[in-house]
């Protein structure tokens, strides 16, 4: 091909690209300059802040400023300047000339929430939070139709108890114990905010309907609303001056949004025995163990120096809590779980500079064994067969342990 023609072949391509790549960069500049005029008409249409007197919802931790991608704060919009459209307007021709087909990728379809409730005992509690330390309180202690529900320090008063009862399908009803109302959750907003009052409504209203989850902080649980089970009971802003509203609102994991629950008529706890810890003689101590019963120990085992010993240890109770881990959680990994009601027959700790094994054995017959086979075997003493924890020492592995089981007959 004669050279002429190659090269007016070079000039008219080079001619066609420039030509496109002007088109894309007045229509990017066109594309950005509308958004920002409908974003400023919109604006001007809606008012910012337009919400109830009461404090607004922007608690993140101790943060009281909104979260950034809060759709309430329309105060940080960005115009996008010409060369920011006329990039996005060549990145998106560009990746159509070289096949993707699309300029957007497809939308990502939602996951389903996975949640698992927590067992509570039917029972009169001070559901208090966990942020202000305040307690669920029935405002003015009305018993008329959708008196609010609102955080006030605690003075014993029969609005501030409520029975937790079970409504089935691992869901409760929390019933005010001066006024027999059902927490429940409004069904429009008010101001821009879901409350929560004490109303008369059916059972079968889901909006009455909670279910209870473990909480991050021990001891603490987060309460979920049936009817939206993204939104969980939130203390308005963690404030913790009476008159606090307390809301349903999106879960967003704080403190705020995390309850104690406080039983008023609860029996005495049982007695414990907390067998001593044997084995060596480092580490840090604990002791970790709770009124309920522990339902999976996890151990990990391995060499050290020449000898087969335990090395970590953890363990979950009957209401999902979990343990610290304690050693290491390496090598081989063993799971013992108890069913309900399962109790434990016997159960022993061999050591000698550290714990080398333990053996349960449940009333059923199943043992159990981590470890090695070194070490003197300490028998130990398991009460009314009911474990609910351990004590004893560790750091890089595990150095001593203790079983810990209730008494029998829940002796004090």
């Amino acid at each position: 091909m004669p050279v002429w023609v190659q090269m007016v072949g070079f000039i008219y391509v080079g001619a066609t690209l420039g030509f496109v790549t002007w088109i894309w960069f007045c229509v990017g500049e066109t594309i950005g300059r509308s958004n920002w005029e409908i974003a400023q008409l919109f604006q001007m249409r809606v008012p910012a802040r337009q919400w109830a007197t009461f404090p607004l919802h922007y608690m993140e931790e101790d943060d009281s400023s909104p979260p950034k991608d809060d759709p309430r704060d329309v105060t940080h919009v960005v115009p996008p300047t010409a060369s920011e459209s006329s990039v996005a307007a060549m990145s998106s021709l560009l990746k159509y000339f070289w096949g993707s087909g699309s300029s957007q990728a497809p939308p990502s379809h939602p996951q389903p929430m996975t949640i698992t409730s927590t067992t509570i005992p039917p029972g009169i509690y001070i559901v208090r939070n966990v942020a202000a330390s305040t307690v669920a309180d029935l405002a003015d202690a009305k018993s008329q139709e959708e008196s609010q529900v609102v955080g006030w320090h605690f003075h014993n008063g029969k609005h501030q108890r409520w029975q937790i009862a079970d409504a089935g399908h691992s869901q409760v009803f929390f019933l005010n114990d001066g006024t027999g109302t059902y927490l429940t959750a409004d069904e429009h907003p008010t101001a821009g905010v879901i409350l929560t009052t004490g109303s008369l409504v059916s059972p079968t209203n889901k909006r009455a309907r909670w279910t209870i989850e473990s909480a991050k902080t021990k001891q603490a649980y987060i309460i979920r609303n049936v009817a939206d089970p993204s939104r969980v009971l939130d203390l308005s802003s963690s404030d913790p001056q009476n008159g606090t509203p307390i809301l349903i609102y999106t879960d967003r994991g704080t403190k705020n949004q995390q309850w104690t629950l406080e039983q008023l008529d609860a029996p005495p706890p049982p007695g414990v025995i907390k067998n001593t810890p044997v084995g060596g003689k480092g580490g840090t101590a604990f002791e970790e163990f709770k009124y309920t019963a522990v339902q999976v120990v996890e151990t990990w085992s391995g060499e050290v120096e020449d000898e087969t010993v335990v090395r970590g240890l953890r363990w979950t109770w009957d209401d999902g809590t979990k343990s610290k881990m304690y050693g290491a959680d390496q090598g081989d990994h063993q799971v013992l779980v108890l069913g309900p009601g399962t109790k434990v027959k016997k159960s022993s700790v061999n050591s000698g500079k550290r714990v080398d094994s333990i053996v349960i054995v449940t009333e059923d017959g199943d043992e159990f064994k981590a470890g090695g086979n070194g070490g003197e075997e300490h028998k130990q003493d398991v009460g009314d067969g009911v474990l609910v924890g351990f004590s004893g020492a560790s750091g890089l592995d595990v150095d001593r342990i203790g079983f810990i089981f209730v008494k029998k007959d829940g002796g004090q």
